[in-house]
């Protein structure tokens, strides 16, 4: 597993927040690990596929660091005002588990309410309810509701707000289908958001300023949260702008 640290530079971060942001790198990886477990229960139970999936997830943030280091070199960097990343450029290259990684989770377009029927379902758009069917035939739905309209009451709703609704109307057995579809994608979705963190820790870890910029302009174009004030301040203080602008002198 390579570190990519930039020994040509003489500014570091303290051995402490090096440690802190590789740690969180490391977490990130077990936490890819355990959803690709998950997904694929005990269907493959050797260690090897653990070690591989690891392999993968450390093999895809080195590609967007070495990309983020050889597209914007520092001498780009010193001389360039304004820079910005190409989406399209950067995937182009990458392997189908890299640009995977890359991609923002949606829930299916088909959803199903219950587990032991496939009758009432959610139509999406991956966030979002289309259109919503056989809601009538959830057992324990009021008899004068059962003769209203009640699939369209769903339409446009996202689906965190369609569960609230039929837990609030008692009508969602615990550990239904629905929830699994959901908990599914809170995790992919948490996935998504630590690896695009552990790009960023990485290029951190070399504690220069350029990398700090790079980390910088990849957090502002996938926006990733991330409080980078404590790196800028141990940088004897120069301020670095955010979408990656050089500081005026």
């Amino acid at each position: 597993m390579m570190l990519f640290f930039n020994k040509n530079k003489k500014k570091k971060l303290d051995d402490n927040k090096v440690n802190t942001l590789y740690e969180r790198y490391l977490d990130n990886s077990v936490e890819y690990v355990n959803y690709a477990r998950m997904l694929t229960a005990s269907l493959f139970p050797d260690k090897e596929f653990d070690e591989q999936n690891a392999k993968e997830y450390y093999n895809s943030v080195n590609y967007y660091v070495t990309y983020m280091r050889e597209i914007f070199c520092d001498e780009i960097l010193c001389f360039e005002e304004k820079l910005g990343i190409n989406v399209s450029d950067m995937l182009e290259k990458a392997d189908t588990i890299t640009k995977y990684m890359m991609i923002e989770p949606k829930y299916p377009e088909i959803i199903y309410i219950l587990n032991d029927t496939r009758a009432p379902h959610f139509h999406t758009n991956g966030k979002y309810i289309l259109d919503a069917e056989f809601i009538n035939a959830i057992p324990g739905l009021d008899s004068k509701l059962r003769q209203t309209k009640i699939n369209g009451i769903f339409e446009g709703m996202d689906i965190l707000e369609a569960r609230a609704l039929l837990n609030q109307m008692r009508l969602l057995p615990i550990n239904s289908s629905l929830d699994k579809t959901i908990k599914e994608h809170e995790a992919s979705t948490q996935v998504f958001e630590s690896f695009k963190e552990s790009v960023i820790c990485l290029l951190l870890c070399s504690g220069t300023k350029s990398d700090l910029i790079r980390a910088r302009m990849f957090a502002d174009t996938f926006g990733v949260d991330f409080d980078f004030s404590p790196y800028e301040e141990k940088l004897n203080g120069e301020k670095i702008l955010s979408k990656g602008m050089k500081e005026s002198t």
